[in-house]
């Protein structure tokens, strides 16, 4: 069964590698790599055989070089089934080994946030930036992250401060729910786990960028309790030692609600 597997991935990985340039047959190529590794033997056998998955991620990146939303999602979608099982039963170092594979390279990750920040920017194609999300909320986000080597996980840090930075608060007016609370996490995570340089660089941005007022109104009028409780930590996170942030919230709030809020009783 495994080596059956194994042999339809290449069979599928060599066609691409020897003709196509119609974006409909490469979708159904990704799509039905998607569904061999979605499955317990598939994901596994991707982690037995390395030679697999290089030559998948070479394969993935001329796709998405061709810049068609329709293969960028369906190669995000594919790539998103590496990072972390979508089965019981699954064997966790075949999903440290299939996440770290992919992890590896830095210009195939500065490669997926110049295409994120690219469909951000433009505010185009929604299911690839939902795709894109998807993929660093599996490396950096726990609890996905407790499968992500530590040198990796800075690394995606570092990057998306750089390549990304206040881009990534534009996402916070989205219409879409699910991209606005996985940028939100993605926001919290770089907070939470990032250097002190990375953690004021947000900082400024969520007021230059519009970020904070925005989570403000999430976290005092949504009824959405996901989206509160995210939007309230990144409230508390924007006006720690920010005399900026602090004073706007004394303009907004009364004074004796900002003192309770403030009271560690």
């Amino acid at each position: 069964m495994l080596r059956s597997l194994v042999g339809s991935e290449m069979c599928i990985r060599d066609r691409y590698q020897r003709r196509v340039r119609d974006p409909d047959i490469i979708v159904q190529q990704f799509y039905a790599l998607r569904r061999l590794c979605v499955t317990r033997i598939g994901f596994s056998s991707a982690a037995i055989v390395p030679t697999l998955v290089k030559g998948v991620g070479a394969v993935s990146v001329r796709a998405l070089k061709m810049h068609n939303s329709a293969v960028s999602h369906a190669v995000m979608d594919f790539l998103c089934t590496l990072m972390t099982p979508h089965h019981n039963n699954y064997d966790a170092y075949h999903e440290q080994v299939n996440k770290n594979r992919m992890l590896a390279s830095s210009s195939f990750l500065s490669h997926l946030l110049v295409l994120l920040k690219g469909h951000i920017e433009s505010d185009s194609g929604a299911l690839v930036i939902q795709a894109l999300l998807d993929f660093f909320v599996y490396s950096i986000c726990p609890p996905y992250s407790e499968s992500t080597e530590e040198g990796y996980f800075s690394t995606i840090l570092s990057l998306m401060v750089e390549q990304i930075g206040k881009s990534i608060y534009l996402l916070f007016g989205h219409h879409c729910k699910a991209i606005r609370f996985s940028a939100g996490n993605i926001v919290r995570v770089i907070l939470e786990e990032g250097d002190e340089d990375q953690f004021f660089a947000l900082q400024r941005a969520a007021l230059s960028e519009g970020g904070f007022l925005r989570q403000f109104h999430i976290a005092s009028f949504n009824r959405d309790r996901q989206l509160r409780d995210l939007a309230r930590k990144l409230i508390a996170y924007w006006a720690f030692e920010n005399q900026i942030t602090q004073d706007l919230l004394r303009r907004m709030l009364p004074v004796t609600l900002l003192h309770f809020l403030q009271s560690k009783d």
